[in-house]
């Protein structure tokens, strides 16, 4: 671990003979209180408080500290030297994530070590509890070097890095995952399975600090010039589908809800569009890759597609293949449902059509925000000003009712009209690039 540069070179600047110094002392004194105010005895409420402090070091402090070892570099201008450096990507990532935040850690340690000492739970419990916290910690830095990584592939520059909101985000989805493994019931339904809260909640936190670690080190291929195939993601998708579906298992709703079967495929349907617009609005749109994609595709190269396709494109097919196999069992169901799920697939292309038509412009400057604004005009403003003059509102969303065949055709023309769009714009201004 020493032999990486980058995280020796963190371990210089972050372990000074003053701060290795003060952390204990600042914790000695926080702790004291909560003793204090504990009747002054080593209970649980210590051992609550230790843990409360860890959290706060690791998940607000450690993130932020994940979160500018990049976005710092870009700001000073010394990242493009390390991207030209010869260092590996899975080096640069752990180096950095890891020496980025390690006098986090340092004070984390003596948190971990007062809780399982002043822990009145179970051994086993408290173990898992410590795990807990330590994870927690790993997967808030993680997800904020991601979110960063994310931030720096885009090719709107760094003006103004919003990092306090990758820090925040960050923060509350690994505090989601802590509630989940820590919640008062002794068990939750996952599918037909009855799971011991805290092994699922932990064993959760595990699998997602895994997939976090492995996007890093792949947006740090990424920056560094090296081809990334489409199958990572894929898998991720369908693993996040999967989970996310286990939540509303058959064997939960079927007392409630006579179509219960078709519930778990609705979910994963869903996180696969959510996924599709995340990415569609986080990946660079730059016509060149675009470009050569279609040279890729006329030369039938399918090996070059593999690492040229986008994120999007990917959630994009499993939401296409998801939704038709979602169509089909809803037909023997209620036929308007299917049609609900025909017409938010074409609404869905029309927005990809509309994105990419303000990325094929000319000046590409904030053509992300400002399709962002014209997809918010069309589902909300259009749709308010017609509810509040009693008319119809399928023209611009998908309707489950009587007017599913409206919205459809809506939406097929809405289609075809956003896709016309972006195709003339794309031969005027690209075609011959």
């Amino acid at each position: 671990m020493i032999s990486n540069p980058e995280f020796r070179r963190n371990l210089w600047i972050e372990m000074t003979t003053h701060r290795l110094i003060s952390m204990p002392l600042i914790l000695a004194i926080l702790l004291f209180f909560s003793y204090l105010t504990n009747g002054s005895e080593l209970n649980q409420g210590v051992a609550d408080g230790a843990q409360f402090v860890a959290l706060v070091l690791t998940m607000l402090w450690g993130a932020n500290m994940a979160s500018e070892a990049v976005l710092g570099e870009v700001r000073e201008h010394t990242w493009d030297s390390q991207r030209m450096s010869a260092m590996p990507a899975w080096s640069l990532m752990w180096g950095k994530l890891l020496g980025s935040s390690i006098y986090t850690w340092y004070g984390t340690f003596f948190c971990v070590l007062l809780y399982i000492f002043a822990s009145e739970l179970t051994m086993l419990s408290t173990i898992k509890h410590a795990v807990l916290i330590i994870c927690s910690g790993l997967l808030a830095q993680a997800l904020a070097m991601l979110l960063a990584l994310m931030f720096i592939r885009k090719d709107d520059g760094i003006v103004r890095s919003p990092s306090i909101l990758f820090v925040l985000f960050a923060a509350s989805t690994a505090w989601g995952f802590f509630s989940l493994a820590t919640h008062s019931a002794a068990t939750l339904q996952w599918y037909d399975l009855s799971c011991d809260t805290i092994n699922f909640g932990l064993s959760s936190m595990l699998f997602f600090l895994a997939w976090t670690w492995v996007a890093n080190y792949r947006l740090m291929r990424a920056e560094l010039q090296i081809n990334n195939y489409i199958w990572i993601w894929l898998s991720f998708v369908v693993f996040l589908m999967a989970y996310t579906a286990g939540f509303f298992g058959v064997a939960t709703l079927k007392p409630y809800y006579e179509a219960a079967f078709s519930v778990p495929l609705s979910v994963a349907f869903a996180v696969a569009v959510v996924l599709t617009y995340w990415m569609l609005f986080s990946e660079s749109k730059n016509p060149v890759n675009y470009k050569r994609l279609l040279l890729l595709l006329a030369q039938k190269n399918w090996h070059g597609l593999q690492s040229g396709l986008q994120c999007w494109m990917g959630s994009l097919l499993l939401a296409v293949l998801s939704g038709l196999v979602l169509f089909a069992q809803m037909m023997s169901e209620e036929v308007m449902n299917s049609i609900f799920v025909i017409a938010l697939l074409l609404f869905i292309s029309r927005d990809i059509c509309i994105v990419l038509y303000l990325n094929f412009n000319a000046n590409r400057k904030r053509a992300d925000m400002t399709a962002m604004f014209y997809l918010f005009v069309l589902y909300a403003v259009f749709p308010g000003i017609f509810a509040s003059m009693d008319m119809s509102t399928a023209l611009f969303f998908p309707l489950d009712d009587s007017n599913a065949w409206v919205s459809a055709a809506a939406a097929l023309v809405e289609c075809a009209f956003a896709f016309w769009l972006m195709r003339s714009r794309w031969r005027r201004n690209y075609s011959q690039c």
